[in-house]
């Protein structure tokens, strides 16, 4: 959102800091009630009209509003009161750093996130007479000229990484029971310098990520390839668009995701089912919204070995869910038995007892196209597939 903070004056010369709001999308101009009696400003007029604001908010009926003439950088306005705007917005803080490579000067300390409550809102009846051309950028986000000063807007986002980290800190925060206004403990003081240090490389990255049908047009085929991973502390899954144009092969980072673990203790076999429900989120969103050709080959990924371990006392809902550490050869060089570890330890199992897990009923697998039909079903219909490694070299 385009906010910018200014002064304004009272009929009795009491100065009044103000929020104002830039939006393009709305048809005019808005002040709020409470800001328009401490401004003590005069009725110019009054009309009938219903409204809808932001969030929901709304008058109903056509109701009777007053409109007040309001002098704003110069220009002359005419604003229509309404109860509210819009909710309270949280605007986000952005690195000191970051704010001097614009080379001016803020009025607001912008490395402090706050709430910021919306007294005047400027639509397209105005929105050119008080917006200059003149703009400043700076990675993603944009300092536009006003008649009222520079406002900054755009999206100041960390990189995934950058995010996960800031997530983690916080994570160690909270189960360390250190409150906001506490000094952090040297350890954590020195990993949150260095990820400060990490968010000014970021406007140095350049990924192409713009995407449309003539992307792939001239291509002889196109893939989409998804990987999945997860640890104790994080899970997450990224999706690559492989083109092959005649000798030439183009790989592009499309998108990704990347959460932090929750804080109650959860098994690393689980974490890895999550970050494979991530990567089928992402499959089902990038078929309907690339419009790839129907040919298309998808391919997901997972260096997981969930597997179930079959326990004969309960049914096969219960049986514990493990990861193969390690598949044990027996005196005949046949892998026989594997070493699973599971919530309750580390243990080896036969063969026979560990089964592969079921999947999603949308077969996307990492296999040619010519052996999913040939994949075992259960009872229920859904196709699963064993685990790689037992498939490679026993």
């Amino acid at each position: 959102m385009q906010v910018i903070k200014t002064d304004l004056k009272s009929s009795n010369g009491e100065v009044r800091e103000v929020n104002v709001l830039f939006d393009g999308g709305s048809d005019r101009s808005f002040i709020t009630e409470s800001l328009a009696r401490r401004l003590q400003l005069r009725k110019s007029g009054e009309e009938f009209f219903a409204f809808s604001g932001f969030g929901g908010t709304g008058s109903g009926p056509h109701t009777k509003r007053k409109t007040y003439m309001l002098e704003l950088g110069g220009q002359a306005l005419e604003l229509t009161e309404i109860p509210i705007i819009c909710a309270d917005m949280y605007r986000a803080p952005v690195a000191v750093k970051i704010l001097n490579k614009f080379g001016m000067k803020f009025t607001e300390d912008l490395n402090v996130g706050r709430p910021v409550k919306v007294d005047i809102l400027i639509g397209l009846d105005y929105y050119w007479s008080l917006v200059t051309g003149d703009m400043k950028r700076v990675a993603k986000l944009v300092a536009q000229r006003t008649c009222i000063g520079w406002m900054l807007s755009g999206k100041y986002d960390a990189d995934s990484k950058s995010r996960v980290t800031a997530k983690l800190l916080f994570q160690e925060l909270w189960e360390l029971g250190i409150d906001w206004d506490d000094e952090l403990p040297g350890s954590l003081r020195d990993r949150f310098k260095r990820w400060l240090e990490d968010l000014d490389l970021l406007p140095q990255w350049k990924i192409p990520r713009r995407f449309a049908l003539s992307s792939w047009a001239g291509a002889e085929k196109v893939k989409v390839h998804i990987f999945c991973d997860a640890s104790e502390k994080a899970y997450g899954c990224c999706a690559y668009l492989w083109l092959q144009e005649k000798e030439q092969v183009k790989v592009y980072l499309i998108m990704f995701e990347v959460r932090v673990s929750p804080l109650k203790g959860i098994t690393l076999p689980s974490l890895e089912l999550l970050a494979a429900l991530l990567g089928s989120r992402i499959f089902r969103f990038l078929q309907t919204s690339l419009q790839l050709p129907s040919d298309v080959e998808y391919r997901c990924y997972s260096d997981s070995m969930t597997v179930l371990v079959r326990e004969d006392s309960c049914p096969r809902l219960q049986w514990p869910l493990g990861v193969i550490q390690e598949l044990i050869e027996g005196r005949c060089g046949v892998k026989r038995t594997a070493k699973v570890k599971t919530k309750s330890g580390s243990f080896t199992r036969p063969i026979q007892r560990i089964h592969d897990l079921e999947l999603h009923a949308h077969p996307v697998f990492d296999m040619p196209e010519s052996e999913k039909d040939e994949l075992p079903t259960t009872r229920y219909g859904r196709q699963s597939k064993p685990p790689d490694r037992f498939t490679k070299g026993s």
